[in-house]
């Protein structure tokens, strides 16, 4: 009863908000513009030493271009309950990972470190073995990565890349696009196969070899996850199977896959016991069948993240205007800013999900939907983000749209102890090259200065990592419910009460396999309120 009544309040607000003009946006353009200067922060020092001079050798993991040192200084502040964890914990034991998979003779480790994490976390949650494919992953990633071009087998790249294609693209299947070394520098994004999961988000867990905790509450909470360190085989121990350097300062090198952990391990040379059972993609020749024991704090491990997803709905597009995903990060001298986007809908739809990349650590929010180009106010919320990464936020009030509307999603960041709260991307010669669109991101420093077009932020020009979500419910549900009133051309009340409650108690109306969703709920309300 309780959730039924949440319907319906639900369906009140959706009601009052579509139909009501009167909401101006509070966000409208002031009388004077923000006179400081808008500035990006200096590229990842890796990453330049990286363009300068390969690592040798190179198994494909490629420094972020953005400089994530500062998150060592900004630590996750929520307090977490501490868990009881145990001494030696393992996923190959709960019959939750995938087999090692062998990525020679290319550089592409950050495909398969990435895609072994999402097959597990799959595995776990719904007790159902996936083989995703790497090549897709690589063919797909956005040309705006100029740098990969012809040259995906050895190009590289990182857990952040990739993350950009599975949340634009998805997972698709290994047997539809198969993992093929011959091919993979020329062959094209293969969408014809079934896109089986969209990952929805992104979190980095740990930024460093100490946060052992950290890295284990992750594991144990949510499965394996992706991992860079610096490989050099003079450390690696092919008897014990066991790696340890400990006062390594190179970047990392290679990116891989931890399944669990294991307090018990001894180090070389008596100097300590623990380590991380690391899944590999070097084939099963490689270690204990593909697996090694990373020590704790070893070879510069970094790059720790895990992740979130949902099942494909080919009904949900994503708009966006970064096509490179996160390059830097930029603001105006201090810990807070704005980004907006403006879309154009191609559909007739629910405005569900507003995505972005949060830039540090401990992130607020403030995230607002308005009609057309910044005009009456559709929705409102706030909200935090613990860790740096990418986010999915649901909106509390999806907001309807059609077909050819346009629409503006503007979302004011605070990063605590970080001076470039805005995610972007803009042009690396010979790296990245998007192509910069006027009239479609905007930023602006403080809530009273006029919104400036992105394109001559810090006099380059960038695009804002600030994306839109829309699902158009599938039209048999509509029809079902418009078509159990007098009129099938209605939505009535009575049958939009019938809808909530089918919704509440998880019913499956007849012809259906599975209960009305909340966006399916959610549409009905908004097509109700909008035609009463």
């Amino acid at each position: 009863m309780a959730k039924l009544k949440w319907v319906l309040g639900i369906i009140v607000i959706v009601a009052l908000l579509i139909s009501s003009a009167t909401f101006l946006a509070c966000l409208s353009p002031a009388v004077a513009q923000d006179t400081e200067t808008s500035q990006l922060a200096p590229l990842n020092p890796d990453f330049l030493d990286f363009l300068q001079q390969p690592s040798e050798p190179f198994y494909g993991y490629v420094p972020p271009t953005m400089d994530l040192s500062h998150l060592k200084e900004t630590p996750v502040q929520t307090e977490q309950t501490l868990q009881a964890l145990p001494a030696t914990f393992d996923w190959r034991t709960q019959g939750k990972v995938t087999p090692a998979k062998n990525q020679n003779p290319c550089g592409t480790c950050w495909l398969f470190g990435t895609l072994a994490a999402v097959e597990s976390r799959v595995w776990i949650v719904e007790d159902v073995e996936y083989d995703f494919s790497e090549q897709n992953v690589a063919c797909c990633t956005d040309p705006a990565w100029v740098y990969l071009i012809g040259n995906r087998c050895m190009g590289g790249g990182n857990s952040l890349k990739a993350m950009d294609v599975l949340a634009k693209k998805g997972t698709r299947l290994e047997l539809c696009d198969p993992y093929n070394t011959d091919t993979i520098n020329t062959d094209t994004c293969n969408d014809a196969c079934t896109t089986i999961k969209r990952v929805t988000d992104y979190r980095r867990v740990a930024s460093d070899a100490g946060q052992i905790t950290e890295v284990k509450t992750a594991v144990y909470d949510y499965g394996p996850v992706s991992m860079a360190y610096c490989h050099e085989p003079e450390f690696f121990n092919e008897v014990t199977n066991i790696y340890y350097w400990p006062d390594c300062t190179e970047y990392p090198n290679h990116l891989v896959c931890i399944v669990g952990w294991d307090d018990t391990v001894g180090w070389p040379g008596g100097a300590g016991n623990g380590a991380w059972i690391v899944k590999n993609s070097w084939g099963t020749a490689f270690g204990d069948n593909g697996y090694f024991y990373l020590c704790y704090g070893s070879a510069n491990m970094e790059e720790v993240a895990s992740y979130r997803y949902k099942d494909y709905d080919a009904n949900e597009i994503v708009y966006y205007w970064d096509e490179a995903g996160l390059v830097e990060a930029g603001g105006y001298g201090d810990t807070s800013a704005w980004m907006a986007s403006v879309f154009t809908s191609g559909q007739d739809g629910v405005l569900t999900h507003v995505d972005f990349w949060t830039t540090s650590n401990n992130a607020t929010y403030e995230l607002y939907v308005y009609d057309g180009s910044f005009g009456s106010q559709l929705a409102y919320q706030t909200g935090s983000c613990d860790e740096f990464g990418y986010y999915s936020i649901p909106l509390t009030t999806p907001v309807s749209v059609t077909n050819g509307q346009q629409f503006t999603v503007a979302v004011k960041m605070t990063t605590p102890g970080w001076n470039y709260p805005i995610p972007v991307e803009y042009e690396i010669p010979g790296v990245c090259e998007p192509p910069i669109q006027p009239g479609a991101c905007f930023t602006r420093h403080l809530n009273g200065d006029l919104w400036d077009d992105a394109v001559g932020f810090a006099d380059v020009g960038v695009s804002v990592c600030l994306r839109a979500k829309i699902t158009t419910p599938p039209a048999d549900i509509l029809a079902y419910y418009r078509g159990l009133g007098e009129d099938p051309n209605v939505v009535e009340t009575t049958d939009l009460l019938l809808a909530a409650n089918d919704w509440a108690n998880e019913v499956v109306p007849p012809g259906f396999t599975e209960p009305i969703s909340t966006t399916q709920l959610l549409a009905l309300a908004n097509e109700w309120a909008a035609t009463d």
